[in-house]
């Protein structure tokens, strides 16, 4: 039952909204090969079922000095510039919810490109225009660390948006960019609703159920819902309970898909593991290749074939194709 329901994940248009392997792996052949470490890699990718992986680009702001962020964010895309030339035929980058569609219709894998964190431009915005020539369409605001645009959730949740922020945001708004609040402070958060963003959080849980300033409140879920917006869930079991990590299962991921669907729609939950950037995952999920038991769990605990196919991807696909067609795509 198990595996014929992983074939059947295969054909289903399944996404994960937040990668950190771009940063984690030293070559392209690495990416598309295998390893013996981490999380992700594109032979687990194919075995998990996952038909489009967004990538983040992450510069360490404390660990990295700052003179060499921008170097960092080019080899970072010269990693995967050099992944996709050795494997075009398995795995492509995608700039349109049309080209992800084309792509999975072929049996050929998508990546994303995300920038994590609007550090690496804070000196030169311009760059912002460099980042989407580069295929780059969703711009998480913050890291850990607050920037000259927008404030993070580790600091002063109270503090939003810069005047620089929302000239950055209306112009990757018009790009028809995505706008990532995970990281960002509840405050930012709002402030792009008042903007009338309606925004992605790629990798976030809900604070009600684990207290968290990474994870978002009931009220900010259903702003989200009302502004069209999505929420990727985190699979880290720190975002997910208070549980001791070996103890936390996707019984507690899927916790909080309930309750994202409660306070707002089934339209509104996604996935968004994390991959690379966490340091434990449930106990049913090893890496990349286990994604399709989400699906399965799900299937086996009777939720019906429309909820799973949202929340397994077609939420996300749905939404990006409502935001591309805003902008310049």
């Amino acid at each position: 039952m198990a595996e014929k329901f992983r074939e059947k994940i295969s054909r289903m248009l399944t996404a994960d909204l937040h990668c950190d392997v771009l940063s984690s792996v030293k070559n392209g052949w690495t990416l598309i090969n295998g390893r013996n470490s981490g999380h992700f890699d594109l032979p687990r990718m194919e075995r998990g079922g996952i038909s489009c992986q967004v990538l983040s680009i992450f510069v360490h702001p404390r660990w990295i000095p700052e003179k060499l962020w921008w170097k960092k964010v080019n080899r970072q895309l010269a990693i995967l510039d050099d992944a996709l030339k050795s494997a075009s035929d398995r795995l492509r980058l995608t700039r349109t919810p049309q080209e992800w569609m084309e792509n999975h219709s072929d049996g050929i894998k998508s990546v994303i490109l995300e920038i994590e964190g609007l550090h690496p431009i804070e000196k030169n915005p311009d760059r912002l225009a460099q980042l989407w020539d580069k295929g780059v369409r969703i711009f998480t605001l913050t890291w850990n660390n607050s920037n000259r645009f927008a404030h993070s959730s580790m600091d002063d949740q109270s503090k939003g948006i810069t005047p620089d922020g929302k000239e950055i945001v209306n112009q990757i708004n018009q790009m028809g960019g995505i706008i990532d609040a995970s990281h960002s402070s509840d405050r930012t958060f709002y402030d792009l609703l008042e903007m009338g963003i309606s925004p992605m959080l790629s990798h976030s849980c809900v604070r009600e159920l684990k207290d968290s300033s990474r994870n978002i409140t009931l009220d900010m879920i259903e702003k989200l819902g009302q502004a069209n917006g999505i929420i990727g869930i985190n699979f880290f079991p720190g975002f997910l309970s208070s549980k001791k990590y070996k103890q936390v299962s996707l019984g507690d991921l899927i916790a909080h898909i309930d309750k994202v669907m409660e306070v707002s729609s089934e339209k509104v939950p996604a996935l968004g593991s994390d991959f690379d950037g966490v340091r434990a995952l449930p106990s049913e999920v090893h890496d990349a290749e286990d994604f399709w038991k989400i699906a399965f769990f799900m299937h086996e605990n009777n939720y019906n074939s429309n909820v799973i196919e949202n929340v397994m991807g077609k939420n996300f696909f749905h939404f990006w194709k409502s935001r591309s067609n805003n902008g310049n795509i």
